[in-house]
């Protein structure tokens, strides 16, 4: 699960990852990061929630995507910050979601590990998986 972050976290993390985007030699992964991926959450690992002001893989601007560090798929959420904040409540509200022992938001449904099922239920089409490469 995410963290909210503090701007100035995600200030620093976003200045980095575009340093590390430039660095970077090969070609390969064109979308591995963009800079007009802005986060507005994490996790411990290097991960983010960003949303996306180029509407990157075809989708629109402002959708909500997952980046992982080590890996090329990355994940849509939403077609907006909006409508991803919006589910978010709506499953809190319903139940969907609740805080584990850790205060992480979390699917109630114990057999659900990727939190896909209630996310379909409240953004249908969502998540879309695609590949950065």
């Amino acid at each position: 699960m995410w963290w909210w972050s503090e701007r100035v976290r995600l200030r620093e993390s976003w200045k980095m990852l575009n340093s590390v985007h430039l660095d970077r030699s090969d070609d390969e992964l064109e979308n591995w990061w963009r800079r007009g991926w802005i986060p507005f959450g994490g996790n411990d690992y290097g991960d983010f929630i960003v949303v996306d002001t180029e509407g990157t893989f075809g989708g629109q601007q402002g959708q909500v995507v997952e980046f992982t560090h080590d890996d090329a798929c990355r994940v849509i959420h939403a077609p907006s910050l909006e409508s991803f904040l919006a589910a978010y409540h709506r499953g809190v509200e319903d139940g969907a979601l609740v805080e584990d022992d850790d205060g992480f938001l979390v699917s109630a449904n114990e057999e659900d590990d990727d939190a896909d099922e209630w996310q379909t239920a409240y953004l249908p089409g969502y998540p879309i998986e695609v590949e950065a490469g």
